[in-house]
C-alpha cells in the first residue's frame, strides 16, 4: 500500500514532534530533580529531629518527641512516631543516611529499611532499595529473615507485647474496630471472615437476589431484606460483606459457646469426643447478651418511634423491631423521673416449645 504524499510527515511535523518529546523529557527530569531535593531536605530534617529528641527539646509540655512533632508540623501521631523512630535509627546507619542526603533513595524507602537494617546488613539492603520499588522493598523487609536466634526471639516477643484490640463508638453511632494481631491469630481471623463471607454470598445467590442485607438473610429475617431492597441498596462491596461476616461470626460464636465438651460416650471416626459443649465463661451468660432498650410503642409497626438504643447508641425503630422478632423480652415500668417501678419476668417472642416443634418438623 502506497501512502498519499499528503499523509506523510513532513520535515516541519517531525520537528514539532521532536520539540514535544524534548519538552516532556525536560519536564520529567525537573520532577526527578525536585524529588531528589525533597529527599535531601528529608535527610536534614531527620538529623534535626534526632538532635532535638536527644536533647529533650520536647520535654515539659509533651509526653514524647512524636507528640511534639505531630503538633508542630501538623501530622498525625502515627506518622510522627515513625519519623522519630526513623531519625533515631539513621544515627546508626551512616550509608543509608548518606543515600537519603544525596537524594538517591526516598524517605519511604528509608523508613522501611530502618525497621530491619543493622550496620552489618545495611549495604546489602541499601543496594536492593536503590534497584527496586518502594512496594517491593516493603515486602522484602517483612520477609527479612537474616536475624540471629536471639534477635528473632526478641522481635517475636516485642511483636507479642504489641498486640492490641480496641472498639469505640464514633459520632455516627458506628462501632470502630482497631487492633494489631499476631500473624497466627490474624490468619485464623481472616480465614473465618472469608468463610462467613462465602456463606453469606451463597445465601444471597440461593435467594436469587443480589440485593438486601446479608446479615438479615443470614438470620432469616425476610422483612429486613425486603426493606433493604425497597431502599434500593446496591450489591454489597467486598469490604461491606466482610463487615457483615464479622457479625455472623459473633452470632455463631455466642451461640456455640466457649467451653469444653461434656463426654457422653460418643466419639467420631478418629476417636474424638462428640459430647455437647458447655459454656464456661467464668460468669453468668447474661453478661454476654446484646441488650436493646425500647418503648412498647417503638415495637408497634405503626407506633411512633420512642426510645430505641443499643448499648447506649441510638438505633432506628426498625432495628429494634427486627431484633425483637426472636429475642427474650423483659417488660419494665418506669416512673416519670426514670426510676424503675417494676420488672416483669423474662419471656420469649417465640416460646421454646414452638421452636422445638418447628425444628422437629423441619427435620422430618
Amino acid at each position: 500500500m502506497i501512502a498519499s504524499p499528503d499523509l506523510l510527515p513532513g520535515p516541519s511535523d517531525a520537528g514539532v514532534a521532536d520539540d514535544c518529546d524534548d519538552e516532556l523529557y525536560r519536564l520529567g527530569e525537573r520532577i526527578a530533580e525536585l524529588a531528589a531535593g525533597i529527599n535531601s531536605a528529608e535527610a536534614r530534617m531527620m538529623a534535626l529531629i534526632a538532635e532535638f529528641d536527644r536533647r529533650g527539646g520536647w520535654k515539659g509540655e509533651y509526653s514524647s518527641c512524636a507528640e511534639w512533632l505531630a503538633w508542630r508540623i501538623g501530622i498525625k501521631i502515627g506518622p510522627a512516631r515513625e519519623r522519630v523512630r526513623t531519625a533515631r535509627a539513621l544515627a546508626g546507619l551512616p550509608q543509608t543516611a548518606e543515600a537519603l542526603r544525596e537524594g538517591r533513595i526516598s524517605y519511604t524507602k528509608v523508613r522501611a529499611l530502618t525497621r530491619v537494617a543493622t550496620p552489618a546488613s545495611e549495604a546489602e539492603l541499601l543496594e536492593f532499595a536503590q534497584a527496586g520499588s518502594a512496594a517491593r522493598l516493603e515486602g522484602m523487609v517483612r520477609m527479612w529473615k537474616k536475624l540471629s536466634r536471639e534477635g528473632e526471639l526478641t522481635a517475636e516477643e516485642a511483636r507479642h507485647r504489641s498486640r492490641t484490640f480496641s472498639v469505640f463508638v464514633d459520632g455516627d453511632g458506628m462501632y470502630v474496630v482497631k487492633g494489631r494481631l499476631e500473624p497466627e491469630v490474624g490468619a485464623v481471623l481472616m480465614r473465618a471472615v472469608e468463610a462467613a463471607s462465602d456463606a453469606l454470598f451463597r445465601r444471597e445467590e440461593g435467594a436469587g437476589d443480589s440485593r438486601g442485607s446479608s446479615v438479615a438473610r443470614a438470620s432469616g429475617d425476610e422483612h429486613a431484606a425486603d426493606d433493604s431492597r425497597a431502599a434500593g441498596d446496591a450489591e454489597p462491596k467486598p469490604r461491606q460483606r466482610r463487615a457483615d461476616a464479622v457479625g455472623l461470626l459473633a452470632e455463631r460464636a455466642l451461640s456455640a459457646g466457649f467451653g469444653r465438651r461434656e463426654c457422653d460416650g460418643s466419639h467420631d471416626s478418629d476417636g474424638g469426643d462428640l459430647g455437647e459443649p458447655r459454656v464456661e465463661s467464668g460468669t453468668r451468660a447474661e453478661r454476654y447478651q446484646v441488650m436493646v432498650h425500647c418503648d412498647a410503642a417503638t415495637l408497634a409497626a405503626e407506633g411512633e418511634p420512642g426510645r430505641s438504643d443499643l448499648d447506649g447508641v441510638r438505633v432506628s425503630a426498625e432495628t429494634s423491631r427486627r431484633m425483637a422478632c426472636d429475642a427474650a423480652v423483659v417488660a419494665m415500668v418506669h416512673a416519670k423521673d426514670g426510676s424503675v417501678l417494676s420488672v416483669g419476668r423474662k419471656t420469649r417472642t417465640i416460646p421454646p416449645h414452638y421452636r422445638r416443634s418447628a425444628r422437629s418438623h423441619n427435620v422430618s
